[in-house]
């Protein structure tokens, strides 16, 4: 193994060794305090910039590291302006639609995007339809995400024999699912 991959597993392994402390220390404090209203609404007391944070980080993503970088290698820098569309329309959609389904969520006292949506319009077809459409589009991307961990983790740890990347997939199942 060589000095750079050494330096690699290294950087990795205290990377993950810190996300489950910050997640034992996340645990700890969420035990005190009501699950749901704290975990997806942060008690309705976080600002615009704990959204703009929440955003950055939901983006990073296997596309963001794996996909968007490979088509800036192969197509050139032009793609940018790929990525910059990516960013803009979320956030001028949360500007034009954010308040008001604020404001109705905070009337209803809904907490996911289909609780407002089934209290809106008082159907809870809708509010099915809506959670199926979320569950679906979260598999597909979460297909990606784990595709990708597991192809990171058997570079990292030079896994090249013969189910090598069925073992990455594994040990990144095994880490996300703890987490």
């Amino acid at each position: 193994m060589s000095e750079t991959s050494s330096l690699t597993m290294v950087v990795f392994v205290a990377y993950i060794m810190g996300v489950f402390v910050l997640a034992g220390f996340s645990h700890r404090l969420l035990s005190k305090k009501a699950f749901l209203g704290e975990y997806f609404l942060g008690s309705r007391g976080l600002g615009v910039w704990t959204l703009a944070f929440t955003f950055a980080a939901t983006s990073a993503s296997g596309g963001s590291f794996g996909g968007y970088p490979s088509l800036i290698y192969s197509y050139g820098w032009v793609l940018a302006f790929w990525i910059g569309s990516y960013m803009i329309v979320p956030l001028t959609t949360m500007g034009i639609i954010g308040k008001r389904l604020n404001q109705v969520a905070r009337k209803t006292n809904a907490i996911t995007i289909p609780d407002v949506l089934r209290d809106r319009f008082e159907s809870t077809t809708i509010g099915l339809f809506a959670s199926c459409i979320i569950i679906f589009f979260t598999i597909c991307f979460l297909i990606a995400q784990f595709k990708l961990g597991a192809l990171i983790i058997e570079d990292t740890f030079n896994l090249t024999f013969q189910g090598g990347y069925e073992i990455g997939l594994v040990i990144f199942a095994i880490t996300v699912i703890f987490y």
